[in-house]
Formats: structure tokens, C-alpha cells, sequence
């Protein structure tokens, strides 16, 4: 009795185990359940956070999104790489729209963002 009681335990504490693993590759690599694009003019970006350094980056709202109440739902985005920080910078200096993807992440990890919504490349639009 003791032996089967002890096998249960085992596997019951190998499947945590595993289990416990695999959130922690999927919070390690952002875990995302939804991808999306957009494009908008920029309006804010700013730099956030005490250890991990990343960047939000807000937009006008050219074509406003509403909630079911009629209120406008504000456009705010996380930035991650540096590179992307670059492009949305130039942007709001010169004036100009940008066309950007993003996913929108479950869990993440070491880092918290801003938002849940993460930038996952950016570039100018027009002219």
C-alpha cells in the first residue's frame, strides 16, 4: 500500500514540476494570446521602470475607439527594443503616422510593462 501511495506522489510531483516549468518559459518569453497591428500619429513616448528599462508610447487617436458606454479607450503600447523606441521618437518629431504590430501578452516575465500590449515592430508611414 505504501508503494503505490508513494508512485502517486511521485507522479503528481514530476507533473507540478513540469508544469511549473512551463510557465516559467512561457512568462520568460511573454506569453502572448492575441497579435494585432495599427497605425496611428504619436503622441507620447516615455521611459518606465526601476530595473528593466522599457518605454510607452501613446497615440492621438486619429479614429477613436469606443467601449460599449461611449467612452474613448486610450492607445497605450509598451516598447521593449530599442530600435523601435528610435523609430517612434523620429516619428513624433517629424510629425508623422507610424504603422506598428504588437501582441498582447498573458504573462511576462522578469519585467512588467506598462501595458499588455507590446510593440513588435514599427515603421514610418507617408510621406
Amino acid at each position: 500500500m505504501r508503494t503505490s501511495a508513494g508512485k502517486v506522489i511521485l507522479v503528481v510531483g514530476v507533473v507540478f514540476l513540469l508544469f511549473l516549468g512551463f510557465m516559467g518559459l512561457a512568462m520568460a518569453n511573454g506569453w502572448a494570446y492575441a497579435t494585432g497591428n495599427g497605425a496611428d500619429t504619436v503622441a507620447v513616448v516615455k521611459e518606465e521602470g526601476f530595473i528593466c528599462k522599457t518605454w510607452a508610447v501613446q497615440f492621438t487617436n486619429d479614429h477613436p475607439v469606443k467601449d460599449a458606454d461611449g467612452n474613448v479607450n486610450e492607445q497605450k503600447y509598451s516598447v521593449v527594443e530599442k530600435e523601435h523606441l528610435d523609430t517612434f521618437q523620429k516619428a513624433r518629431k517629424e510629425g508623422k503616422r507610424v504603422s506598428f504590430t504588437y501582441k498582447t501578452l498573458i504573462a511576462y516575465w522578469p519585467c512588467t510593462y506598462s501595458d499588455r500590449d507590446v510593440i513588435t515592430g514599427v515603421e514610418i508611414i507617408g510621406s
